[in-house]
């Protein structure tokens, strides 16, 4: 029995990594999309006029803000991967607060 409570805590403690991972990647794919769509549809837009007033709009602060927003959720996009699987690591070896099973388990023996 304690063998089957050891791989059900260690399955949980698995399936809790992955969410607290991916909800930071929802969280910046999220920004990413809506800072994308909402630059296109204020600051670029599809027309004739668009494309005369985009070097004025380029200049605007919404537009400035939307441009920094989502050039910083393209570069954290683009380091996630190494940092989640660096992060997952740690977890899976202890070194984070993982399950760390001589030390967490010596006492019921």
């Amino acid at each position: 029995m304690m063998t089957m409570e050891i791989i059900a805590n260690s399955f949980t403690g698995i399936i809790q990594t992955f969410w607290d991972t991916s909800k930071i990647y929802m969280f910046w794919t999220v920004i990413h999309f809506a800072t994308t769509n909402l630059y296109a549809h204020f600051c670029a837009k599809m027309t004739a006029w668009g494309f005369f007033t985009s070097p004025l709009m380029t200049q605007a602060p919404h537009c400035k803000g939307l441009n920094w927003l989502r050039d910083l959720s393209i570069k954290t996009l683009d380091s996630y991967w190494v940092w989640s699987v660096t992060w997952i690591a740690g977890k899976f070896t202890g070194i984070l607060g993982g399950i760390n099973f001589e030390t967490k388990y010596q006492k019921d023996v």
